[in-house]
């Protein structure tokens, strides 16, 4: 756990937080030939079995990312956690692609709600509902549930999302939004570091573009993160430049701490240490 979200924390009092995530994309996958599609459009291999939860991607055929997802099994379905307003999108390419396989692709229905948990919740129960170990270096958790937790639900504080967002970069876990949808490699997103993506499993759209960089290539940008003096937030996916107005990276996300400060996720240069600068809207 860094040493900065550990200020961040304690400045609004420490201990397990909670925070209500409203309208998450869930994406229900099933049929006989479920884990067979499934393997041959994500590009990281799926949960072993019921009670496992994984970290993937899918991407378009150029290797792009077009969501990141965090998987499940459960009464003989997969279930897919995407980014908020992008789960349509992603149930709509994978219909495109069912053809002749035993597999039906949908949205799962709003009966679902989704709690995010931030902090060591140890061995309590989720209240009647399923508890996901997402990626990265917090511990963070989302409880799905199909209503609101109950009984042996973790004792929390509940902050709000621009808080979960802050946790999320400290994290150094990516969030796509529609504005970065096919505009970064897997890779500069740290999904390799974050256990995101297979170079063993089978081919999947995107899958020679991100083998080569990863066995050929070399890589020269990653998601970083900064935290910035109080000013307007940059817009996902705008250019990020140096102190001299040159183009060195782009923005992925951007969340508000506590004191006002900025704390913003981009790509840049492998080894960059110097100042960044972007274009906030109205400035």
């Amino acid at each position: 756990m860094s040493a900065e979200w550990r200020a961040v924390a304690a400045e609004i009092g420490g201990g397990v937080m909670r925070c209500p995530l409203p309208a998450a994309d869930i994406v229900r996958v099933a049929g006989a030939d479920a884990a067979t599609f499934l393997g041959a459009q994500l590009i990281n291999t799926l949960p072993a079995g019921e009670g496992v939860c994984g970290y993937n991607g899918y991407c378009s055929p150029k290797g792009r990312l077009l969501c990141t997802l965090t998987v499940w099994r459960a009464a003989g379905a997969f279930f897919l956690l995407a980014d908020r307003g992008l789960g349509a999108d992603f149930a709509g390419r994978l219909k495109k692609y069912v053809l002749r396989a035993k597999v039906t692709v949908a949205m799962a229905d709003d009966s679902f709600i989704c709690t995010g948990l931030i902090g060591d919740v140890g061995g309590e129960g989720a209240g009647g509902g399923r508890r996901l170990r997402l990626p990265g270096t917090l511990p963070r958790f989302v409880a799905v549930s199909e209503g609101p937790l109950g009984d042996g639900a973790p004792q929390a504080r509940e902050v709000d999302e621009n808080l979960w967002e802050a946790a999320r970069i400290f994290a150094g876990v990516p969030r796509i939004t529609q504005a970065t949808c096919e505009k970064f490699l897997p890779q500069q997103l740290n999904m390799e570091e974050l256990g995101g993506i297979s170079f063993n499993k089978g081919c999947y759209p995107g899958q020679e573009v991100i083998a080569r960089l990863h066995f050929l290539g070399k890589q020269k940008t990653k998601m970083l993160h900064r935290i910035l003096p109080p000013q307007p937030a940059p817009r996902p996916g705008g250019a990020v430049t140096d102190s001299t107005g040159r183009p060195i990276g782009n923005v992925v996300t951007a969340a508000r701490l506590p004191d006002e400060r900025l704390l913003v996720q981009a790509v840049l240069p492998l080894a960059d240490e110097g100042e960044i600068r972007f274009h906030a809207p109205g400035v």
